[in-house]
């Protein structure tokens, strides 16, 4: 069968119509890969903010990650990839949490609820005497000063202790952050979980409450609808027409019109796809 003049340009309408819809999609999947990587540049250089006093708000990095990656993101001190090996999921969040002294921990003995008291040993009586100040019996007594310096488990004590007057002072110092590791798992039947780990195993940890609303993560009902335009071609024969599409949980269904150009006729079509290894949502 020959193709006629109007058959020639509805057939060619068609062909720019898709071409332009797809260099359309390709600039705008394009100017979206951009985007995405100017976030992810913004949220790794601008780090962490203190918005309101005490809390901290940093913008997420979107990468596409494997849980043997995770040293390579978090660190080579993490525990999280050996702890990701134990579960079965995958990983849909990570995040790195520092957390030390806002400022050093000050003692003396004569802030308030503290005291200091010095017991005589050097010679004996019937009692043991305590004073906090000095008395008769203590008068005479030379006043000893010991200064103390002492590092341990990532904390630096300073201070000095005095005997007659009995008088302490102590400065707490945090020298090494805690380093906490915290991650997401979403399972095989789609339940969520997390993980947490210090780096330096200094600290007990419990996880509290973990509250997902993964309501959020769904897609909305309507945004399971597609449209679309079906093109079927052959020896002799062209047809071009409207396309639906609905995605369900286990099953896709498409419907489409399409008009041969050749027969002049109107073909309708249904397909049914079942998806078995879908993800859940």
């Amino acid at each position: 069968m020959l193709f006629g003049i109007k058959d020639i340009f509805l057939a060619s309408l068609v062909l720019v119509t898709v071409g332009t819809v797809g260099a359309l999609a390709f600039e705008k999947k394009q100017g979206r890969r951009l985007i995405h990587d100017l976030q992810n540049d913004l949220a790794s250089t601008q780090g962490s903010i203190e918005i309101l006093e005490g809390v901290e708000f940093r913008l997420a990095q979107d990468i596409s990650f494997k849980e043997r990656q995770i040293t390579n993101l978090l660190g080579e001190n993490t525990r999280l990839e050996d702890a990701a090996r134990e579960l079965e999921g995958n990983l849909v969040f990570l995040t790195q949490i520092n957390a030390s002294l806002r400022e050093d921990i000050e003692f003396s003995s004569t802030n308030e609820n503290s005291n200091a008291i010095t017991t005589i040993i050097e010679y004996r009586c019937d009692e043991d005497t305590v004073n906090t100040t000095i008395t008769e019996e203590t008068e005479g007594i030379p006043n000893l000063r010991v200064d103390f310096d002492l590092e341990n488990s990532g904390y630096r004590v300073l201070g000095f202790t005095e005997s007659n007057p009995p008088h302490a002072e102590l400065s707490l110092a945090q020298l090494e952050p805690f380093v906490l590791d915290l991650a997401l798992n979403q399972g095989p039947d789609g339940v969520w979980g997390a993980i947490a780990a210090e780096q330096t195993n200094r600290l007990e940890i419990e996880i509290g409450e973990l509250i997902v609303n993964s309501r959020r993560l769904r897609e909305r009902w309507y945004e399971r609808f597609g449209v679309g335009l079906a093109i079927n071609a052959g020896l002799g024969a062209f047809a071009v027409g409207p396309a639906l599409h609905l995605e369900t949980r286990t099953f896709d269904y498409g419907l489409n019109t399409t008009y041969d150009v050749t027969s002049q006729s109107v073909i309708g079509g249904l397909t049914v796809s079942y998806r078995p290894f879908r993800r859940r949502r």
